[in-house]
């Protein structure tokens, strides 16, 4: 079975933008894998609220579609994580592949707790696949 790999993005236009050099690194670096990413509009309700109205709607993210499939396989947006069922119906979608790591892809200025939450979602999401990239200065 083919291994996947899993990132994680928050998708406001400018945060997105500043990622996708290295979501490409990603698609050089694991080649073969197939490789998802699951993104939120944010975590914060009032840049949300922004994000929205630029978007489309609520948990519109457009612009990713620019980089699938030549960067990414298929991508999840994630409306709310402190919505339970949501969780465990994502994590039961990324169970049928074979994941084999997951990738924070951070903000500079991500906050060590900010980190820790999300390493801990993506271990919860992934059954525990290694969390690549918590350490790093930001993508």
């Amino acid at each position: 079975m083919q291994s996947t790999t899993v990132l994680f993005r928050s998708a406001a236009l400018g945060d997105f933008v500043m990622a996708v050099p290295a979501i490409n690194i990603a698609r050089k670096v694991f080649e073969h894998d197939h490789i998802i990413l699951i993104t939120i509009q944010s975590a914060n309700k009032d840049q949300q609220k922004m994000v929205e109205k630029y978007s489309g709607g609520k948990n519109s993210v457009p612009w990713v579609d620019l980089i699938k499939p030549s960067l990414i396989d298929e991508y999840f947006v994630i409306q709310n994580t402190n919505d339970i069922k949501e969780m465990f119906s994502l994590r039961s979608k990324l169970s049928k592949y074979n994941v084999a790591r997951s990738i924070l892809l951070l903000d500079p200025c991500a906050p060590w707790l900010g980190r820790i939450k999300k390493i801990i979602l993506m271990s919860f999401l992934t059954k525990f696949a290694p969390v690549l990239g918590w350490k790093g200065e930001g993508s």
